[in-house]
């Protein structure tokens, strides 16, 4: 049975990798991290926020940033305070290990949600042009590509757990969120 008929199939797959796009694939509470610090990964298609507090550590008799402090252990670019954003490719950079390679499927992942989210975009903007060209019905495509970002996602989530002592226990709430709008659009009804 679809769980979406097939005249709403192609709304239903835009709205779907626009959703993917902006939605935190992979969240982390690290009360344990080094220096008596705490880190929140968010991990979202293309970024990774990093909450770190508190925002001043005490190393031994000295008061530093967690941004100098942690810089070492954890990529990213601070904002303000204690707010910093990571990417996959800095993050390849910078891990080794099953971290780098968790970065790798991230990255993957985000290329391919990206590559979604443009189609779907042209496929909203000029839905009788992109019908026409693609030989494939354009939901299913956006379907598929939400399914290799799912398996992508999962895998890094997985490799991220391998490290869970430096970087904390993954939460992949986002990937099963996504794994379930692509089985959702790819049930869908053909027109």
């Amino acid at each position: 049975m679809a769980w979406v008929r097939s005249e709403y199939a192609g709304e239903f797959a835009v709205l779907s990798a626009w959703l993917a796009m902006v939605l935190p694939w992979n969240v982390v509470y690290y009360p344990n991290a080094p220096l008596d610090s705490t880190v929140v990964f968010v991990r979202f298609s293309v970024i990774e926020l990093q909450i770190r507090f508190p925002v001043v550590l005490a190393v031994g008799e000295q008061l530093v940033t967690a941004a100098n402090a942690l810089a070492a252990q954890y990529p990213g670019t601070q904002l303000v305070s204690g707010l910093f954003v990571a990417s996959p490719i800095g993050s390849i950079g910078h891990y080794d290990g099953a971290m780098r390679l968790g970065s790798i499927a991230w990255a993957i992942g985000a290329l391919v949600l990206v590559g979604a989210f443009a189609f779907s975009l042209a496929f909203y903007l000029r839905e009788e042009a992109v019908t026409e060209r693609s030989p494939v019905d354009p939901a299913r495509v956006i379907g598929w590509a939400l399914a290799a970002a799912t398996v992508a996602t999962a895998i890094a989530s997985a490799l991220y757990f391998l490290e869970q002592d430096l970087a904390g226990v993954p939460v992949p709430i986002g990937t099963l969120i996504m794994g379930a709008l692509a089985a959702a659009v790819l049930r869908a009804e053909q027109r």
